[in-house]
């Protein structure tokens, strides 16, 4: 089950539920693909920031 949270209510619905509403909109399913793709890159970013950050916290890479 994945649950959506509304305003005003929250929603359960299965995979098959889901596959089959996109399915009636591929232009809908395109863009959920494309954000999803994008929110993927965007934490991806981050987290390899995060861990350069770790291993050079001044953002200074040259050997002294």
């Amino acid at each position: 089950m994945i649950e959506v949270k509304m305003t005003k209510y929250v929603l359960f619905l299965t995979e098959q539920e889901i596959n089959g509403l996109l399915a009636q909109n591929p232009a809908l399913w395109e863009a959920a693909i494309q954000r999803g793709k994008a929110i993927k890159r965007h934490e991806q970013a981050k987290q390899r920031n995060s861990i350069k950050e770790v291993i050079e916290p001044n953002g200074d890479n040259k050997a002294k």
